[in-house]
């Protein structure tokens, strides 16, 4: 969830102020314990504790929003709901931000429609997910520059891979490698340049909750999303790093506890294993001891799929009729013996 983090850091930013003094967003000492209680909320949402914030901000929310603080408290309760994984709730107050700020506070309504892209993803609705993404991107001068270059693209990339658009797939894919490019171009090489890129790679990749998502387009989504994690991985970046791993053991491991329909199987058990497969091409040699524990698991979960296609197969090579004859066979055996 630090994808969600970045943005939500960034969207209190925007209020610019301090609680004890008016400024030109138009707050005064009437505001100081709201804003005081919001500051609160943001901390929880920091320790990733979204229940209480959610609480918080719930209490904090106006019906009839219409100031700057009004908005950015909407919009963190909708990245609160996000990591509770209610998406729903999460792409309404979204929906709502982005409405309100709408040519007014331009940089809440960008940030908004772009979380809505990640919320829809959660849904199971990539369509909508590429038409809130390319609404971001119309609003991109508003989003912080990593954002815009880098992450937003690699977004669009997952999105339209979920769709079957390979062109556009690889079109965005490109457009988000030579972002990252550019970012990194212009760091030096320090600790904290290395965080900034892991961070980068780790929102660039971020693999959304997927309660709702159809399982081949979770498969061709993770195509797009893993080459950015494993690199995230591989810089050894601390806690990002970490996390970058955790994100792929998970993805991974769900490959594997999908319920799929029979129809779409040989589908999705050839779309995982051409995505495993481009996963190992792409590790580094100098982080194997490093990345040990990821490439356990997506050596497991490559056998696994490699023995259900087999059986699959196996099962496919017959027809109905066959079956029936091979049964009535056996039958006789039985009777002559």
């Amino acid at each position: 969830m630090k994808s969600v983090l970045m943005s939500l850091i960034l969207a209190f930013s925007v209020l610019g102020c301090s609680s004890k003094s008016k400024n030109a967003s138009g707050l005064d000492e009437r505001d100081a314990q709201r804003l005081e209680d919001f500051e609160e909320a943001m901390k929880d949402l920091s320790y990733e504790n979204y229940s209480s914030a959610s609480s918080r901000l719930e209490t904090l929310l106006n019906e009839e929003p219409i100031s700057e603080l009004d908005l950015v408290i909407m919009y963190n309760s909708g990245v609160a709901l996000e990591g509770m994984e209610s998406c729903q709730k999460a792409a309404e107050r979204y929906r709502s931000v982005a409405r309100l700020a709408n040519k007014k506070f331009d940089k809440i309504s960008a940030l908004a429609l772009y979380r809505l892209g990640f919320v829809y993803s959660c849904l199971g609705e990539p369509q909508k997910s590429v038409v809130s993404f390319l609404d971001a991107r119309k609003k991109i001068k508003y989003l912080p520059p990593e954002v815009g270059t880098a992450e937003l693209p690699a977004r669009l990339a997952a999105a339209y891979a979920s769709l079957g658009r390979q062109k556009e797939a690889l079109h965005y894919f490109n457009e988000a490698s030579g972002g990252l490019k550019r970012i990194l171009a212009g760091a030096k090489r320090q600790d904290s340049d290395i965080d900034l890129a892991a961070k980068t790679l780790l929102a660039m990749g971020k693999i959304s909750s997927t309660p709702h998502l159809h399982p081949v387009l979770f498969v061709r989504m993770l195509s797009m999303q893993q080459p950015f994690l494993l690199q995230a991985a591989e810089l050894k970046s601390s806690k990002v790093s970490r996390k970058a791993m955790e994100d792929l053991i998970r993805a991974y491991k769900e490959i594997l506890s999908f319920r799929v329909p029979s129809d779409l199987q040989k589908e999705f058990y050839v779309e995982s294993l051409k995505t495993t497969r481009q996963l190992q091409k792409l590790r580094l040699p100098s982080t194997k001891e490093y990345t040990k524990d990821l490439f356990k698991v997506v050596d497991r979960t490559e056998g696994l799929l490699e023995n259900r296609l087999t059986q699959l197969s196996k099962g496919l090579s017959k027809t109905p009729e066959q079956k029936k004859r091979e049964s009535l066979k056996r039958e006789g055996k039985i009777v002559g013996e």
